[in-house]
């Protein structure tokens, strides 16, 4: 009898922790997702680019570092999370037209935006977090951090001045495990 017990009590446990990890999204995630953007300032090249970077499992060490640096830049890379450019927004200045009289000072700017409901999303699909890039106050792109959000928009942002005109180009290369991986880049003049 005892051990009949015991047996029903093991498995109601059993039934109640499977349950309360099915339902809650945070605990029944096995692999954890890195969401950064990887920024290139050359004003000697007169070129910007951002890219976003998704890094699975990333070592506990090096993702502490990561999401707990108090300065704008991780490493000498340019790597930043969404929450480091809300609270300081990244600037890079180009001088367009280098080689003509007419010399221009363009302002680019990098900000972060996150929103989560304060802590009550209630899943991550729910959670607003992406980087916006705008060029002397006129926005120019976004690119969405949160993993739900990479099946659509720009991986890529890039402005350069060939000497002719600024060209942004973007680009997606619209990545899915079930089909074969296609690049699509835009151009546009700002």
């Amino acid at each position: 009898m005892n051990r009949c017990r015991i047996l029903v009590r093991t498995a109601a446990l059993a039934l109640a922790f499977g349950v309360y990890v099915g339902g809650n999204p945070r605990v029944a995630l096995a692999d954890t997702f890195s969401s950064l953007v990887q920024i290139t300032c050359a004003p000697e090249l007169t070129y910007f680019s951002i890219r976003r970077v998704g890094l699975m499992n990333l070592p506990n060490d090096v993702a502490r570092r990561v999401y707990a640096s108090p300065g704008t830049t991780i490493t000498p890379h340019g790597l930043y999370t969404v929450n480091q450019l809300k609270d300081g927004p990244a600037e890079c200045n180009l001088f367009i037209g280098m080689g003509t009289q007419e010399q221009k000072l363009l302002r680019l700017r990098v900000a972060g935006f996150y929103d989560d409901q304060n802590g009550r999303a209630t899943s991550y699909r729910k959670i607003v977090e992406y980087v916006a890039v705008s060029a002397d106050g006129k926005q120019l792109g976004e690119l969405a951090l949160n993993p739900y959000g990479f099946t659509v928009g720009a991986d890529l942002i890039e402005i350069f001045d060939d000497g002719l005109a600024v060209t942004v180009r973007k680009c997606s290369y619209n990545e899915s495990l079930s089909e074969r991986s296609v690049k699509s880049c835009t151009e546009e003049k700002p």
